[in-house]
């Protein structure tokens, strides 16, 4: 099945082997200006320019699906183009489709395998193309969309928890959804860059950017721990260096590690207790790219510009491998 978002009609399809387009006029709704439909026959030549398609199968834990984004990703004078999520079962066949407008970006399962949230976000139009009306999406264990939540801000990040009661979204704004869809809450007074769940969702281990410390010229950042009601159970403040990517804050059962960075040659790598209390910090040549438990949560993986470095719970390093190596 292929299910345009502007006016919910479902259509029967095969696996594709040409896209066509229907025109809003033969939609319900006049929400989208074009929908994708998949078809067996072929474009009416000259109808449109040919569509560029998107590669990047997303395919996540233990849901029976995999999404592939196909459409304009970016046209400098219109922002981002007609864009569909295609819903492609294990044995490669097309299910359904669902026009989004949107660039996928990251995505998250369940470990129940009964949901995947996948995360959006849109170009505007212009030489600069600011990102932004980010959404995030659940599709149920069918590759079925049960809601969508959308903001104005670009959405980069998107977290779940076991069994899909708890969604986080972030990046720059930092949003705790329910499995209704609901936004219980939002944080936005500075950017949360990373975040992990803690405690199955019940917390949420934030990685604050953009904070100006009193006494500091440079920005600096701030780890912070939510419970599910919003109250900031503690932080951490790290003056004059900052979370820079989406992946930079790590959760394990019970323990948290933290990258940040001051330029591009110079990182920490933080490792706490869930109380927060930090229990050592490693200085690395480098800016911390993400940061990552392995082995059942007995290593942590740092990747920065250079190198993978590995270091054991104690802070030691086990391995050091150059990115030109791997």
């Amino acid at each position: 099945m292929s299910v345009c978002l502007g006016c919910e009609e479902s259509l029967t399809v095969q696996p594709p082997q040409t896209l066509d387009y229907h025109n809003a006029g033969d939609c319900s709704s006049s929400r989208f200006s074009l929908c994708l439909r998949f078809h067996l026959v072929r474009s009416t030549p000259g109808d449109l320019s040919p569509l560029h398609l998107t590669i990047g199968t997303q395919r996540v834990g233990n849901v029976p699906f995999s999404i592939v984004p196909a459409g304009d990703t970016y046209r400098p004078s219109l922002g981002t183009g007609t864009i569909a999520w295609c819903i492609y079962s294990t044995s490669g066949v097309l299910e359904r489709s669902y026009l989004t407008n949107r660039i996928l970006g990251s995505t998250a399962s369940s470990s129940d395998g009964q949901y995947l949230a996948p995360a959006g976000y849109r170009v505007s139009s212009g030489p600069a193309g600011f990102y932004g009306y980010g959404a995030v999406y659940l599709f149920d264990h069918d590759g079925i969309v049960k809601w969508n939540v959308s903001t104005t801000r670009e959405v980069f990040s998107v977290h779940i928890n076991s069994n899909g009661s708890v969604i986080v979204a972030n990046n720059p704004e930092l949003l705790y959804i329910n499995n209704q869809g609901n936004v219980l809450w939002n944080y936005s007074n500075h950017p949360v860059t990373a975040a992990a769940l803690a405690n199955d969702g019940a917390n949420v281990a934030a990685g604050i950017s953009d904070v100006l410390f009193p006494g500091h010229t440079n920005y600096g950042g701030e780890l912070v721990m939510f419970s599910a009601k919003e109250n900031a159970l503690w932080n951490f403040t790290i003056p004059d260096q900052q979370f820079d990517s989406t992946t930079d804050v790590a959760v394990s059962s019970d323990h948290i590690a933290a990258g940040v960075s001051a330029s591009d040659y110079s990182g920490t790598l933080y490792y706490f207790d869930l109380r927060g209390n930090e229990i050592w910090s490693r200085h690395l040549d480098s800016a911390i790219l993400s940061v990552n438990f392995d082995s059942g949560g007995s290593t942590i993986s740092t990747l920065t510009k250079w190198d993978l470095v590995k270091f054991d719970l104690q802070g030691n390093v086990i391995s050091n491998q150059t990115r030109t190596s791997f």
